[in-house]
């Protein structure tokens, strides 16, 4: 993804900045930060095995939002989505 979504970036959407086309990885790691921080407290209060499922529920339309994105600002919400799946999925993942 990190190979692919910039050239999307600069192709697709006409992004110049370099800035810009990286933002994406910005908001992936600051949504995953916070949904690492909440996954813990989530999993005492409903159980592992659903923050498990709602991370990969939030992980779903990732693809479908890359492949049919109107502009860059939905790349970047798509990441965000990617961040809550690996946050909750990948945590509850290790933890089990």
């Amino acid at each position: 993804e990190r190979t692919v979504v910039p050239l999307i970036g600069a192709e697709e959407f006409g992004v110049a900045s370099t800035t810009l086309v990286t933002s994406f990885i910005v908001s992936f790691g600051v949504v995953k930060a916070c949904a690492n921080l909440v996954s813990g407290q989530l999993a005492d209060t409903w159980g592992r095995k659903r923050v498990l499922i709602l991370g990969w529920l939030f992980g779903l339309p990732v693809p479908f939002i890359i492949s049919w994105a109107p502009s860059w600002s939905w790349i970047a919400a798509a990441n965000a989505l990617l961040g809550i799946n690996q946050g909750f999925a990948w945590s509850m993942t290790v933890i089990m």
